[in-house]
């Protein structure tokens, strides 16, 4: 990745939501237990995209055929469910 292009990376932990009981009954019990497990993730990636709305991150960057950049294992994560984010730019991690 040439320098002008170098994207930040970020570490961010995030809740998910989640479908407790597929087309089953549950108790309320169940579900006490559930949020008490806690649906807390952490993801890691190359920032792509942050506004008021949204965080992109990528767990991939290439440059591809004259410096178009692909991206693969993107994940939109939703400024609502983040819990905590910190960003590091690349160079702190060159030696």
């Amino acid at each position: 990745m040439k320098p002008e292009t170098e994207k930040p990376l970020v570490m961010v932990r995030w809740l998910d939501s989640a479908q407790l009981e597929a087309g089953d009954w549950i108790t309320i019990e169940r579900v006490t237990e559930a949020l008490n497990d806690g649906f807390a993730q952490s993801s890691i990636g190359f920032l792509i995209i942050e506004n008021d709305e949204v965080l992109v991150i990528a767990r991939s960057v290439s440059e591809w055929k004259e410096s178009i950049e692909k991206l693969e294992g993107v994940l939109a994560i939703p400024k609502a469910a983040i819990i905590e984010k910190s960003t590091r730019s690349v160079t702190q991690f060159k030696k």
